[in-house]
């Protein structure tokens, strides 16, 4: 019966994706020092935890998470930050599930702005096609206390607020971990070294993490030409009756966190320029975590928002928007050539999705 759980919930885009690659560089190495971190792959972690919290209920990846963490004796560590804006009700069900063990919370958070365009290009890379103006706009309208401010893009604020919702995920979690079991670690500002991060999040999680390895640093953020280019994608393709998540494999693996990520370092960022709401924002949720009487690692400094180097929205040059999306109809092209030249791209689409057919590059199952 497992005896410690450490769990990681997020936030989402607060350094999860570099800490998760860390975790599972280290696998073999955790399990020697008697901490099991669930595989083999990371992906099994984030499938299991999909499943507990899908509206079926839990189903055999869930199970078979479960079974490795009833089955150590000692430490486990699980990250998968859609754990973080889960209610109270399934929080209680999850530990009920794992033997209510020893509980240590760690949630990551950083700065709104940051928050906001990195949640923003996350939103585009599920399908949506809100734009920036949008998002920005109904996440100031859906702001905790300001709900039912304003219709519009509502939708695009709960998308923001329900990820990022820091006071109420730490409201929700000490209430069944406790204060003492809570601890928040802040992100350093933007150009600190990542091992600033590593450490504090080691720090936190309580167990024997090694810090500085070597990993596989990709960055699967799009620059804002590339990011331009998926939000008109995403439109063209509601208006043709093949909304999200139809195509999610080839939309979010193969066009945006391989084709498009891969130019990243030729485009430029978008940028944020911290707003007078953001500031009330943050200080709002400083206080919260103050109030609430958790741990923090970090300095609560860091939520402050800062400006975000890049350039705006209107001063993108059409020719770079029209280069990102020639780059991933290319690519598209490729597949398409080394699949199955007997089958229409339609075709092998609806057998991917549908989980038939030959093993081919879409066939693997939609990430959610």
């Amino acid at each position: 019966m497992v005896r410690e759980l450490v769990l990681h919930v997020g936030l989402m885009k607060s350094g999860t994706s570099h800490l998760q690659a860390l975790l599972a560089a280290q696998r073999d190495t955790l399990a020697l020092r008697g901490v099991l971190f669930p595989g083999p792959t990371w992906a099994d972690q984030a499938a299991g935890v999909r499943e507990f919290l899908a509206p079926g209920g839990p189903g055999p990846r869930w199970a078979r998470l479960r079974g490795q963490i009833l089955a150590h004796p000692g430490a486990v560590l699980v990250s998968m930050e859609f754990l973080g804006p889960a209610p109270r009700p399934a929080i209680e069900r999850l530990l009920a599930e794992l033997g209510h063990p020893e509980l240590r919370v760690v949630i990551t958070a950083r700065d709104l702005a940051r928050s906001l365009s990195s949640m923003w290009q996350e939103s585009l890379q599920n399908g949506h096609s809100w734009t920036w103006e949008e998002y920005l706009d109904a996440a100031e309208a859906a702001r905790p206390g300001e709900r039912g401010s304003q219709a519009g893009s509502a939708g695009a604020g709960t998308h923001f607020w329900r990820r990022q919702g820091l006071a109420r995920v730490v409201r929700n979690w000490s209430a069944v971990a406790g204060t003492d079991g809570v601890t928040v670690v802040t992100v350093p500002p933007a150009g600190s070294p990542s091992g600033v991060l590593e450490e504090r999040f080691a720090g936190a999680c309580g167990v024997p993490i090694e810090t500085g390895l070597d990993l596989d640093r990709r960055n699967e953020s799009l620059g804002l030409a590339s990011s331009l280019a998926l939000r008109q994608l995403n439109e063209n393709l509601d208006a043709r009756g093949r909304a999200y998540p139809a195509g999610a494999y080839v939309r979010k693996r193969v066009v945006a966190k391989t084709v498009l990520a891969a130019r990243r370092a030729a485009e430029s960022p978008l940028r944020v320029d911290p707003m007078p709401w953001m500031h009330q924002e943050s200080t709002r949720l400083r206080a919260a975590v103050e109030r609430a009487g958790v741990g923090v690692v970090g300095d609560l400094d860091d939520l402050v928002p800062r400006p975000v180097p890049g350039v705006g929205v209107g001063e993108v040059d059409g020719a770079d928007v029209a280069a990102s999306a020639l780059a991933a109809l290319a690519e598209l092209v490729v597949l398409y050539a080394d699949t199955n030249p007997r089958q229409g791209l339609a075709a092998g689409v609806h057998a991917a999705e549908a989980g038939g057919g030959d093993p081919v590059p879409f066939a693997e199952p939609p990430p959610g």
